[in-house]
């Protein structure tokens, strides 16, 4: 869980009575929080003391096995036996004979009831046409080795926060070549909530081809960008998207960062999107995968 330290440099004052109290106010976006202060100096706080400022408690999704909270399609009660070998063409992803009928999915019941499977609508029902995979792989070497996609589920650095484990993101649609999003994630009870935010990187694989470029994609210019869309589904079938820019100027964003999603309100369903600058005759030349990790959600306060 992400601590927030904030140095107070100057305080306001306002009057209660015949008192005064100094205090700090924090605009998170959907509203303003105020915590009371006595001095100059530091206060400390995690998003769990916000929340608790609000009407919801955060409910979180970290892929971790110590916080997993049901039994997976394999009857393991665990995150990490979901994560395929090798990365392309393994059994879970890519079906036992590599090219159809992927059997996988995961759904964190029992918690933020999030629910993800391999895209069923896709070519031979499998990864290369769109889902979300778990992961642990990791290869640091982005800026000096040339990584394909068969090191498609890797991480630059690891889950968020120093983690082992996140979720891998595949596709996107960009009108030319692939019309339809692909993958996502859904509540499986049915249950309009809102996602209050995630963490996102870019892979590995992304990161070597646009630093140093690939046969498919020459790396990035001065002025290429990427950006990754998250398009919310509410109960009546509205959406609404917001973006991040993950690479700007031809300079790429190579840690997690946090992405706000609240502003899409109460959804039913979250789709993946990635758009860049760096495309070619067949559409976006820049490999279309996301990162995430520690997926908040919110639910009411009992």
């Amino acid at each position: 869980m992400k601590k927030y330290i904030l140095a107070i440099c100057a305080l306001s004052a306002i009057a209660a009575g015949a008192k005064t109290y100094n205090y700090i106010t924090i605009d998170l976006g959907d509203r303003v929080v105020s915590y009371p202060v006595n001095r100059v100096g530091k206060i400390s706080f995690t998003e769990d003391d916000l929340s608790a400022e609000a009407d919801y408690t955060l409910r979180y999704l970290t892929f971790e096995d110590a916080d997993c909270k049901n039994t997976n399609y394999l009857g393991n009660d665990d995150w990490t036996s979901l994560v395929d070998s090798p990365q392309y063409g393994g059994p879970q992803l890519y079906g036992p004979d590599g090219y159809e009928n992927s059997p996988y999915f995961w759904y964190d019941e029992n918690n933020t009831e999030l629910f993800a499977a391999v895209d069923p609508a896709g070519e031979g029902n499998v990864y290369w046409s769109g889902g979300e995979a778990v992961s642990n792989y990791v290869n640091s070497n982005y800026a000096t080795e040339t990584i394909d996609y068969t090191q498609q589920l890797a991480s630059p650095h690891g889950g968020h926060n120093g983690s082992a484990n996140f979720c891998v993101h595949n596709g996107y649609f960009d009108g030319v070549s692939y019309g339809v999003p692909s993958g996502g994630i859904e509540f499986a009870d049915g249950v309009a909530r809102t996602i209050d935010h995630m963490y996102v990187s870019l892979s590995a694989y992304q990161l070597s081809s646009g630093i140093l470029g690939t046969a498919f994609s020459p790396a990035a210019s001065a002025t290429d960008w990427v950006k990754f869309i998250a398009i919310g589904t509410d109960a009546d079938g509205n959406t609404k998207q917001v973006e991040i820019t993950m690479c700007e100027n031809g300079k790429f964003i190579t840690d997690w960062v946090r992405w706000d999603l609240a502003e899409l309100g109460d959804i039913v369903r979250l789709d993946f999107n990635i758009t860049s600058s760096m495309t070619g005759t067949y559409g976006m030349t820049f490999p279309g995968y996301i990162l995430y990790d520690d997926i908040a959600v919110r639910f009411p306060k009992e």
